[in-house]
């Protein structure tokens, strides 16, 4: 595993990356790559591919991360907050005690992820799927989770009492040891209550 800044200059060439419509040199692709501490709040990291790269204490907070691929990567104590994550694809990644308060994501695709002691509070993940991912310890307090469908999640020590779950979708998943609203406009289909 290597050690990476994600320095200015590379940020620079994704950007025009970016303004040549996602044509030729400068996508920023990183591979069994390292970032200890961090920061890059509010870079514009739209469709960069991480795979493999583990994040440790670093701050992502506002980050633009679009259309981003983020495959089998962990985050360790991370800031995600306000990060922006439309269009994004989290492929069996592991997110742990990080925040990821009042993140955006609409379309967002989730794959066998782990998440564990984060905090989604005031998180807006509208019509996104979820499939085969558990969340351990999470809060939700006002959460919007409108239209998102979860397959297979499980939901441990979830307080989802104050989230927004209308037109959500959760089909085969374990909502047993969660707190759900009493009017929660949710579809349950198959879940272990």
């Amino acid at each position: 595993m290597i050690e990476d800044v994600l320095t200015r200059g590379a940020s620079e060439a994704h950007e025009s990356w970016l303004k040549a419509e996602r044509q030729g040199p400068g996508r920023m692709v990183r591979e069994k790559t390292r970032y200890t501490d961090i920061g890059v709040a509010g870079r514009l990291l739209s469709a960069v591919r991480f795979e493999k790269c583990v994040f440790t204490d670093s701050v992502l907070s506002s980050a633009h991360l679009q259309d981003a691929e983020l495959d089998r990567c962990t985050f360790q104590n991370c800031i995600l907050m306000l990060a922006k994550l439309h269009g994004a694809v989290i492929m069996a990644c592991t997110f742990r005690d990080s925040s990821l308060v009042m993140m955006q994501a609409e379309d967002l695709r989730i794959k066998n992820g782990s998440f564990s002691f984060c905090d989604f509070e005031r998180a807006k993940v509208s019509n996104s799927h979820v499939d085969n991912a558990d969340f351990v310890d999470c809060k939700w307090d006002h959460a919007d989770l409108s239209g998102t469908r979860f397959r297979a999640a499980g939901f441990r020590n979830a307080d989802l009492s104050q989230a927004t779950l209308i037109g959500a979708h959760f089909q085969d998943c374990d909502l047993s040891d969660a707190m759900l609203p009493e009017d929660h406009g949710a579809t349950l289909i198959r879940c272990k209550l």
